[in-house]
């Protein structure tokens, strides 16, 4: 895993194995009755994890110290240094111990290209 899955190409599994599959007729479609969310990004996880709910702040990490007051939006922390939010709203903070992302729900796709240009330049050791 660690020798061949980083040379892989990045690629959607809908396009790398799904539709290639169907195209040759190895495609084999099944109902089922489930929710389904297609996790995506920041924006896309944060109302996953508030079951749909504006308002509240997600917070993910298991040493995540937050002190919030009308605060909304997510909060993924790998460290134990206390953060306070305070009237942000749809906030995305990502804090690790090389990086700090912070960001907007409305700008949760622009992460990628922050991803992109950290490896142009490379940075790519904080992702």
């Amino acid at each position: 895993m660690d020798r061949i899955w980083p040379g892989l190409k990045k690629i959607a599994i809908d396009y790398a194995v799904a539709e290639p599959a169907a195209e040759r007729g190895h495609l084999a479609v099944i109902p089922g009755h489930f929710d389904w969310d297609d996790v995506g990004d920041f924006a896309s996880l944060t109302k996953l994890i508030n079951h749909g709910r504006k308002n509240d702040l997600a917070v993910l990490g298991p040493r995540a110290r937050v002190l919030t007051d009308a605060a909304s939006g997510i909060l993924v922390s790998q460290t134990s240094r206390v953060i306070s939010l305070v009237g942000v709203k749809d906030i995305i903070v990502v804090d690790t111990d090389d990086a700090l992302l912070v960001t907007t729900v409305e700008h949760a796709q622009r992460v990628k290209g922050v991803v992109e240009s950290l490896k142009l330049t490379g940075r790519g050791d904080v992702l």
